[in-house]
């Protein structure tokens, strides 16, 4: 054996091995573990993925649950049941508010577009809860006034405002699982978020007529109540056919006619509970 010394050159073939036997040689055995936890971890994402897919399937794709938002996704995503799974859904400011509720008077642009990037339930719970005290405070006044007129002593009915408030927060959650399910049984593509963003803001425009119903003729109050009907029904209907044009699926024309049925029934009733009032109607008492 020569006792020369190695070269660079001999080191690089001393540490050669045979090609056949390089995986065996470089595999990391922590490593490896390491793969096993991960193919792991990905057995359960499958099996969470399969979990999903089988909910979506169900309630089809922009479904019944409104999806997590960035922020969500990011930091996890909370539980249905918490408060923190909804809190992306009240993020909206005080001019997007504004804009969806001239557009549901005015709607000049496609207001499914409008509220696609960001859907809110904040709109759509504060509209309708404005206008359950705004008709009753507003009936409350037309009363007050008659009866200051008349000399007699107005006596407050409060079971007024109970009766707006299990007529109003019904219908809204009614009417729209009902439109919901019904075009999802005719193969649209419905997300129920939405269509209780419609519903609600539909409702924007009966903030200022429920004002101008202090009128002392009756004549207008009718007038007016058939303006508010026709234009929130118009919206309602307008974006039902938006939701139905994104797919090929044909829904019965009887579903308008039942919206339109519903919606007149309520309009119907806001106007003989709150917006009819005469002398006859005012409680009287000693002066």
């Amino acid at each position: 054996m020569s006792n020369k010394a190695t070269s660079p050159k001999d080191y690089s073939v001393v540490l050669e091995v045979d090609p056949d036997e390089s995986e065996l040689e470089f595999q990391g055995f922590a490593t490896t573990s390491s793969q096993q936890g991960l193919q792991g971890g990905g057995r359960l994402d499958n099996n969470k993925a399969q979990n999903t897919n089988a909910s979506t399937s169900f309630f089809g794709t922009s479904s019944f649950l409104p999806e997590p938002n960035a922020a969500q996704q990011t930091q996890g995503q909370p539980s249905l049941w918490q408060a923190e799974y909804y809190a992306g859904y009240f993020n909206v400011d005080t001019n997007e508010v504004l804009e969806r509720m001239l557009q549901s008077v005015v709607p000049t642009k496609n207001f499914l577009d409008t509220i696609a990037a960001n859907p809110d339930l904040y709109g759509p719970f504060w509209i309708v809860t404005t206008v359950i005290f705004t008709m009753f405070v507003t009936s409350s006044l037309s009363q007050s006034i008659i009866a200051y007129l008349h000399g007699a002593k107005r006596v407050y009915d409060f079971t007024t405002l109970s009766f707006a408030v299990f007529t109003v927060y019904p219908y809204v959650g009614a009417a729209s699982v009902g439109v919901w399910a019904t075009t999802k049984y005719f193969g649209c593509q419905p997300s129920l978020l939405e269509i209780f963003s419609v519903y609600g803001y539909s409702f924007a425009v009966w903030i200022p007529i429920a004002v101008a119903c202090v009128v002392p003729s009756d004549l207008m109050r009718w007038i007016l109540t058939l303006v508010a009907f026709a234009s929130s029904a118009f919206f309602i209907c307008r974006n039902i056919f938006y939701i139905v044009a994104r797919s090929n699926a044909t829904v019965h024309k009887a579903l308008v006619l039942v919206v339109l049925a519903a919606h007149a029934a309520v309009a119907l009733i806001f106007k003989i509970k709150f917006f009819s009032y005469n002398v006859g109607d005012v409680g009287t008492g000693d002066e």
